[in-house]
């Protein structure tokens, strides 16, 4: 699942200030008068190592949560094995119940994101995350152990939850960490870490997942490991200048801000740059973000984003990650085969595809690569649907996968983060980008619970046939009403959408 991407502020959450800064910035702090001035925003960051050292290490969260949504494909294939009455059978409630779990903890999660995340700092929550992680992996470890059929079921059951309760509590914090510790240069590289790592997190439990004989509580210790690994290395990371500046603390974001960009920036204008912008973010409470809504340039954005979120959930992504071993098992391929093939598809592809797009969604327009996306997975869509409907199809089955992931790593995984930066006005963004991330955890959840009921009723082929006939209409979708954001500034997207908002238009 793609993840939030920060554009300098939080998409998601919304700083807490008074009117009253406190001591200017040169009562706080001494910057020597030999730095040149020039405007950082266009400058190259003296030292590159340790903003990568950064944000590679607090991407480490989403890395497990990517762990974690690739869980269920090889964990299922166990579970449906177990003896003393605990198997899980495939199209039960149960089976339905322990793959929305993780998605739909995740929405409690990350309700409580932007609390923490503004009252106790970007990297605390981080470290605090890292708890309901460990535990609800080492629930699902201990289960094994657990011969009692109700007792088994209900720890796995828990386990998934807080599993997922963690992940969306992470997940959404860890993109804002890296945007606001990175150079305004190179954030748009750097802000692709969190869902590039995602990937690797998938990719790793698909690796593990073909070691042979490896059981499914032995890949949840393995998780609960890279949980206490991550919290030994996040310890040690600096809080975000952004988080410093907003509680008036100057000296140490100026000592961040060397730290990161090397001695010789001129880090007091980047601090006045981070000061201006707070001073600018007003936060509103509910009912005067209620009262926004009835303005045309914050009520149809946030309706526009909505049904791209819904299209990037509804392409059958998730189905895909959270089941693509028993998609791929249950339509005539081995199981060791079928291990094979999701680590091909599911794993490998789109960490390969994830960081080309970071090169080319610049270049080419947010509009443009999501209409490929779309049409892409569409045509994928229906290959896996005859893949399911008629035998010895498996070169068109595998092959249709792997077009799918390619489809999505490079349009509908990170393009819709990015536009609510780029589409929802900076005083609701906090409040509506919370929903937003919301609503697509809420999806995600729908999907995840109720595919193999649509498929018990339906059939394998026509649930696909279905994903391909929603994929065609996000197509139409972007193409007729999305409007493009490459280039522009917020405040021409305000004024196109109040004034001269048209179908069709690709400037």
């Amino acid at each position: 699942m793609a993840q939030p991407r920060d554009e300098g502020s939080s998409l998601l959450l919304s700083l807490n200030h008074s009117s009253n800064h406190g001591p200017s910035i040169q009562e706080s702090v001494q910057i020597s008068p030999s730095h040149k001035r020039s405007s950082f925003c266009c400058q190259r960051p003296e030292r590159l190592w340790s903003t990568s050292i950064v944000a590679l290490a607090a991407a480490l969260s989403p890395l497990v949560g990517g762990y974690a949504l690739g869980y269920p494909s090889s964990s299922l294939i166990n579970l449906s094995n177990m003896t003393h009455n605990r198997s899980l059978v495939n199209g039960s409630v149960l089976v339905d119940t322990y793959g929305a779990l993780v998605p739909f903890g995740a929405l409690f999660g990350g309700a409580m994101a932007g609390f923490s995340a503004d009252t106790l700092g970007r990297k605390p929550t981080i470290i605090i995350a890292l708890l309901p992680y460990f535990v609800g992996w080492i629930l699902l470890g201990i289960s094994w152990f657990i011969n009692n059929s109700i007792a088994f079921k209900v720890i796995i059951l828990v386990g998934r939850f807080i599993t997922g309760f963690g992940a969306g509590w992470a997940t959404l914090v860890a993109p804002v960490y890296v945007g606001e510790v990175s150079a305004p240069s190179l954030r748009g590289f750097y802000s692709s870490l969190p869902q590039l790592l995602l990937n690797v997190g998938i990719f790793l439990i698909y690796c593990i997942a073909v070691i042979p004989g490896i059981e499914y509580y032995q890949t949840a210790f393995i998780a609960a490991g890279m949980s206490c690994i991550a919290f030994l290395i996040v310890i040690w990371l600096p809080e975000t200048p952004r988080f410093l500046i907003a509680k008036e603390n100057f000296k140490k974001a100026l000592k961040v801000l060397v730290f990161l960009r090397g001695p010789t920036m001129n880090a007091q204008e980047e601090i006045a740059e981070i000061e201006g912008a707070i001073a600018k973010q007003k936060k509103l409470s509910c009912i005067e973000t209620l009262r926004e809504m009835r303005h045309r340039s914050v009520y149809l954005p946030f309706i526009l984003m909505l049904m791209v979120m819904f299209f990037q959930q509804f392409s059958g992504i998730n189905t895909i990650a959270f089941y693509g071993e028993i998609i791929l098992k249950d339509a005539g391929l081995s199981q060791e085969m079928a291990k094979y093939m999701a680590l091909l598809s599911i794993g490998l592809c789109p960490v390969i595809f994830t960081l080309p797009t970071v090169l080319t969604v610049d270049l080419v327009g947010r509009k443009i690569l999501l209409m490929a996306s779309a049409l892409i997975m569409g045509f994928s869509s229906y290959g896996l649907g005859l893949f399911n409907r008629y035998e010895n199809l498996n070169i068109l089955g595998i092959v249709s996968m792997i077009c799918f992931e390619f489809g999505f790593s490079i349009g509908y995984g990170p393009i819709p983060w990015i536009m609510i930066a780029e589409m929802i006005p900076l005083r609701v963004r906090g409040q509506l980008g919370g929903i937003l991330a919301g609503f697509n955890w809420g999806c995600a959840a729908l999907i995840t619970g109720f595919y193999f009921v649509y498929v018990e009723y339906v059939g394998a082929d026509y649930a696909w046939w279905t994903f391909g006939f929603l994929n065609i209409a996000s197509f139409a979708f972007v193409a007729f009403f999305l409007p493009e954001t490459k280039g522009k500034k917020l405040e021409v997207m305000e004024k196109q959408f109040v004034n001269n908002y048209k179908l069709c238009s690709y400037r």
